[in-house]
């Protein structure tokens, strides 16, 4: 009798498939019950309040940091204290377990991949960490090739970036002397260093930069020039020139906390395209339309959508319906078959739109649930939730008028709320 030869062994099933950029996925993390994304060349966070986006978005950057960090400091490292480490330090919290959402099941999990690794963090209120590597390589072997192989670097502009740059002297002072991250997040910290940083990179280049992806922000956004100078002890000072300064006012300048909002909402987008930012990083950008008029948001989004064609991957964070309106459209142009030099688009594969929105989990209490927010062109492009917003604002304001004329035509001055 001959053997029947070995049932061949089912492989197990990866943590997430490999997909060209990072998949995401969490369950109870923070202020989100449960979803699922994937990184796109431009990816955009949209939804109410305190909903979990920059929570999602401080993630990605967590994520970022910890496939550099494989590569720097090698598998071990990465498998066994950075990814922890950089979830503590940057949401500020002492324990893992201070992130896991209340309402929920008592513990968390996120996975994520990277090329061919797929890995699992997993905590809970109570009880230790556990991170899972599930690669066809060896774990760590994995984590860290995959990382040089793919990874940029990860940029974070944190919502309160305008505050920074006008109070920048003090926290630059105390990252000269290495203590920012003792006060600060570990996303605004690093902000803060990168922000001092430029004084080195304008040492060792004699002041040079990249110039060719800020000066179009300058030309049509600011019109005007950011421009860096060494104080006496070395630390970068911020200032504005307007274009349209002439005759002695040219070589005057504005120090950054004295110039507009707008101005010192920009700037340090400014510096970090010019001293960091290159092609394959990610740059992060919570509430890009922050201090912005609604014509000056939709140029914004345009150069955005210019960075992303230039091979830089961006993630927005935002509550603007200028913003998402002018997204859609610049996507729907990506539909044309001809298609001028001169057009600003994007196709829709290059965008993904993910909403965050409360809703009851099991009974267990609200959380966000992250849904993607596929455009169509029923669908005025996205429906990123603000428009019945948009709707109550108008119908106030026919029954205002109505109120008005009644008063005017009868002399009945009762208000009369609907």
């Amino acid at each position: 009798m001959t053997k029947s030869p070995d049932k061949a062994k089912k492989p197990a099933k990866p943590l997430l498939a490999a997909v060209p950029g990072m998949q995401l996925e969490v369950r109870d993390f923070g202020p989100i019950a449960e979803g699922r994304i994937d990184l796109r060349p431009l990816t955009v966070f949209a939804g109410p309040s305190n909903t979990g986006k920059s929570w999602m978005a401080t993630l990605i950057y967590v994520l970022g940091r910890y496939r550099l960090l494989a590569v720097r400091e090698g598998a071990e490292k990465s498998a066994n204290g950075a990814l922890p480490d950089e979830l503590r330090r940057c949401y500020g919290v002492a324990e893992l377990s201070d992130l896991v959402r209340f309402g929920g099941e008592g513990k968390s999990s996120i996975k994520f991949s990277m090329g061919q690794a797929g890995h699992k963090l997993s905590f809970a209120r109570q009880g230790k960490h556990s991170l899972h590597i599930d690669s066809p390589a060896k774990a760590g072997e994995a984590a860290v090739s995959d990382s040089a192989g793919q990874a940029g670097r990860v940029y974070y502009l944190p919502a309160d970036r305008s505050g920074i740059m006008h109070a920048y002297s003090v926290m630059v002072g105390a990252s000269a002397e290495g203590t920012p991250g003792a006060v600060l997040l570990g996303t605004t910290a690093d902000f803060v260093e990168k922000i001092a940083d430029v004084g080195g990179k304008i040492k060792a280049a004699g002041g040079c930069g990249d110039e060719s992806i800020p000066r179009l922000l300058e030309d049509r956004i600011l019109l005007g020039r950011i421009q860096v100078r060494l104080s006496r002890a070395g630390q970068p000072v911020v200032t504005y020139r307007p274009n349209d300064w002439k005759g002695r006012e040219k070589d005057r300048e504005v120090p950054i906390m004295a110039a507009s909002a707008m101005v010192s909402e920009l700037s340090p987008l400014v510096l970090l395209l010019r001293y960091f930012v290159q092609a394959g990083d990610t740059l992060i950008i919570n509430e890009p339309e922050a201090h912005l008029h609604p014509a000056v948001q939709r140029r914004f989004i345009e150069e955005i959508v210019a960075w992303v064609h230039g091979g830089i991957k961006v993630v927005l964070t935002t509550h603007s319906e200028w913003i998402m309106e002018e997204l859609a459209t610049i996507v729907g142009r990506g539909e044309f078959k001809e298609k001028p030099e001169d057009l600003t688009y994007l196709e829709k594969e290059k965008v993904g739109v993910w909403l965050f929105d409360r809703a009851e989990t099991n009974g267990q209490g609200e959380g966000s649930i992250v849904t993607e927010d596929t455009w169509s062109i029923n669908n005025c492009g996205y429906e990123p939730g603000f428009y019945p917003s948009g709707a109550d604002s108008h119908n106030d304001w026919i029954d205002t008028v109505e109120q008005i004329e009644r008063i005017d035509r009868i002399g009945d001055s009762r208000v009369v709320i609907s």
